[in-house]
């Protein structure tokens, strides 16, 4: 069992459905490596077999930094809590609410931000690579 009381915590409550999503090989949980970006804490859990990551994903408040896109594309499946992800395309924004039990795709070109936790703390649980390129920041889209 982590000795992490946010994700033990998260383990009590969503055990079933992470070990459902989870290839075997990954379950129980051991992360071997925690990383801290700000509000997000990224628990990175191993490598599937086509290739991939799995990461969990903990997100404590919205995006401070300017809109971005990822080195990767990922696959996203809330778990705990939801976030208002607004998309950028054309020269204009969406929000989208992705709720727990909700699952999406993230392309590597998706120029996006976490803008809103509407229920608190909010946990992902990712799938992500191959890696196709650098990170991307845009503070040109922020909006003043």
């Amino acid at each position: 069992m982590p000795h992490d009381p946010a994700l033990t915590a998260l383990l009590a409550t969503h055990a079933a459905e992470l070990q459902a999503l989870l290839p075997p090989h990954l379950w129980p949980l051991a992360p071997f490596k925690t990383e801290q970006f700000g509000p997000l804490t990224k628990y990175t859990l191993g490598q599937l077999p086509d290739g991939r990551w799995a990461m969990l994903h903990h997100v404590t408040e919205p995006d401070a930094s300017p809109p971005h896109c990822h080195p990767v594309a990922m696959d996203s499946h809330g778990i705990a809590g939801s976030y208002v992800e607004r998309i950028f395309a054309d020269g204009h924004s969406l929000d989208v609410l992705r709720p727990a039990g909700g699952q999406h795709h993230i392309p590597a070109e998706r120029v996006h931000q976490l803008v809103a936790l509407p229920q608190g703390d909010c946990w992902t649980l990712c799938f992500a690579g191959p890696v196709v390129r650098e990170w991307r920041h845009h503070p040109e889209l922020l909006v003043a």
